[in-house]
């Protein structure tokens, strides 16, 4: 026999609806059914509303969506809509909240918790890479947070100086 939890049991008693297999809400209310929605009216109805009704009749005059979207746009969706295009990389692709020319978040992070050590970290061609990768609103985030460090010895200003050096010898521009 299995043994069940008290608080999956019901209570059962003579007076009570549940043992006459009866629902709670029994003598309460008149036990209605609800008349099943006729659909032609609700269908009539929503085309006879003026929003749906001018869209439609728009959509048929000019043969285009009322929905526009910018033919930059328009153009990456079709081109990720081709059949060599997986998956996986349009649905990476569309959900980049990057802007041009910035590098991925996980770059920065990298890069950040490359220089924890210090600013010998500079010399690395690995920081090199990262760095050059980095938009002028990235390489200032970075120029602050590394004298913040909490965890690592923060970068004095003149440190930080050298970060922004390095990152304008790699093609950045003016910070």
């Amino acid at each position: 026999m299995t043994v069940r939890p008290a608080m999956c049991l019901r209570l059962v008693t003579p007076d009570n609806n549940y043992s006459r297999g009866e629902p709670a809400h029994a003598g309460l209310v008149d036990d209605v059914p609800p008349t099943p929605p006729d659909w032609a009216d609700m269908a009539r109805a929503a085309w006879d509303a003026p929003g749906w009704q001018e869209a439609a009749a728009d959509y048929h005059k000019n043969r285009q969506s009322a929905a526009k979207i910018e033919p930059e746009r328009l153009q990456r969706l079709r081109r990720l809509m081709d059949e060599d295009v997986s998956l996986e990389r349009g649905w990476s692709e569309l959900n980049d909240q990057r802007l041009p020319g910035e590098a991925a978040a996980m770059t920065v992070e990298a890069l950040m918790f490359g220089l924890r050590r210090g600013i010998g970290a500079l010399k690395e061609p690995a920081t090199h890479r990262r760095l050059s990768e980095l938009s002028k609103e990235q390489v200032c985030e970075v120029y602050r947070r590394v004298q913040q460090f909490k965890h690592a010895p923060a970068w004095t200003e003149a440190d930080a100086d050298r970060l922004l050096e390095l990152w304008n010898d790699h093609g950045g521009q003016d910070a």
